[in-house]
C-alpha cells in the first residue's frame, strides 16, 4: 500500500510532476481532502460469470462489456472520501443554493424503498445523519454545481470523476469483482470489513427478510444499517475510502448501450452514470465493473458524490 503523506501543495498553477502519488492535500479550509492518483492501466468491465455468485444468471452485458484495456495517462486527484453533509452545507450556505424537487428514500411504514416527498432533502433524507456522513439526496445537477463552486473558490478545476477514472480507482489494482476479493481470496462474508453494504444490520433495522437466497444481502454485519460516517472503513492502496458501498456516486458519463455487430454505441445523457452501490443496494451492484444510471434530476437517499481535480495545469 502506498504511504499517505500530507503535504502543502501550491494553491494554483502547479505542474503535474510536482504531485507525488499518495500525497494528500486540501485547497481551502472547507474543501474536501484530496489524494493524488498515479497513472496506470487496467482492464475495464467484467468477464462472463462474474455475477453468477451474486444470485443472478449473468453479469449485465449491456454495460459491463466488452472487457478492454484502459490507460489512465495523467495524474489526477480524487477526494479521499465521499463529499460529506458538512462540506455540502458550506456550499449551500455560501452560494445560497437550494436543491429543488423531491428526494426518494426508505419508506419505514411499508418497509420498502420508495417514499417520495418534498420534505425529504439533503439536510433531512428521512433518517438521521451526522455532519461526517456522505451527503445524499443530491442530483447530478447539484453535484456539478458543487464542483463548479469549488473551482470558482480555489481557481483549480474540480469536477466529477470520469467513468474510466472511477473504475480505475475502485479496482485498486485488482481484476476481481471487488478489490478485496482476489483470486482464491476472501468470500462475500468479508465485505463488512471493507465497506458499508446492505448486510444483516440493515436487514434488522429495516425489518426485511435477509434469509431468502435471492435477497442479495451480504451475510455479515458492518455496524451501520444506513449510511456510515465517511472514512470508517479502510482506504484502498490509492488512499481512497468507500469506493464501493455507503452511497452511489455520480460520475461524469451518460447512459449507453453496448453495440451489437456493425453498430455504434448509443448514449442518452438525460440519464447519468452512478457507480459503487450503496448502503441499500443488492450485492450484485457492489462490484467494480457494475454501472447503473439515473435521471440527471434524481435525488435519492442512496446517491451522493465524490469529487476529482485536474493536476495537469
Amino acid at each position: 500500500m502506498l504511504a499517505v503523506v500530507v503535504v502543502a501543495l501550491p494553491a494554483a498553477h502547479a505542474r503535474s510532476d510536482q504531485y507525488t502519488p499518495g500525497a494528500v492535500f486540501r485547497d481551502c479550509p472547507v474543501c474536501p481532502q484530496m489524494v493524488v492518483i498515479p497513472p496506470g492501466r487496467y482492464v475495464k468491465g467484467s468477464p462472463p460469470g462474474e455475477a453468477i455468485a451474486e444470485g443472478t444468471p449473468e453479469r449485465d452485458a449491456r454495460n459491463e462489456t466488452p472487457q478492454e484495456p484502459v490507460s489512465v495517462d495523467k495524474v489526477f486527484a480524487v477526494s479521499v472520501t465521499e463529499v460529506t453533509r458538512a462540506q455540502f452545507a458550506d456550499f449551500v450556505a455560501e452560494e445560497g443554493y437550494y436543491p429543488e424537487w423531491q428526494c426518494i428514500t426508505w419508506d419505514f411504514a411499508a418497509n420498502q424503498w420508495g417514499a417520495r416527498d418534498m420534505v425529504w432533502t439533503w439536510s433531512d433524507p428521512g433518517f438521521k445523519q451526522g455532519p461526517d456522513h456522505p451527503v445524499v439526496c443530491i442530483s447530478f445537477t447539484d453535484a456539478q454545481a458543487y464542483a463548479e463552486w469549488l473551482s470558482a473558490r480555489t481557481g483549480e478545476r474540480y469536477r466529477l470523476l470520469r467513468d474510466d477514472e472511477w473504475e480505475y480507482v475502485a479496482r485498486d489494482r485488482s481484476q476481481g469483482a471487488r478489490p478485496w476479493e482476489r483470486a482464491n481470496g476472501p468470500e462475500r462474508e468479508d465485505a463488512c470489513v471493507h465497506a458499508n453494504v446492505m448486510d444483516l444490520d440493515a436487514a434488522d433495522f429495516l425489518r426485511v427478510d435477509a434469509t431468502p437466497p435471492d435477497s442479495h444481502f451480504f451475510p455479515c454485519r458492518d455496524g451501520y444499517p444506513l449510511t456510515a460516517p465517511v472514512g470508517r472503513f479502510p482506504a484502498n492502496s490509492y488512499g481512497a475510502h468507500d469506493m464501493l458501498g455507503n452511497v452511489w456516486e455520480w460520475v461524469d458519463g451518460c447512459m449507453y448501450a453496448a453495440p451489437v455487430a456493425g453498430e455504434s454505441v448509443t448514449e442518452d445523457c438525460s440519464e447519468r452514470l452512478i457507480r459503487g452501490g450503496a448502503w441499500q443496494a443488492k450485492a450484485w451492484y457492489v462490484r467494480s465493473a457494475k454501472r447503473d444510471w439515473a435521471p440527471f434530476f434524481l435525488r435519492s437517499a442512496r446517491v451522493g458524490l465524490r469529487i476529482a481535480r485536474d493536476l495537469n495545469q
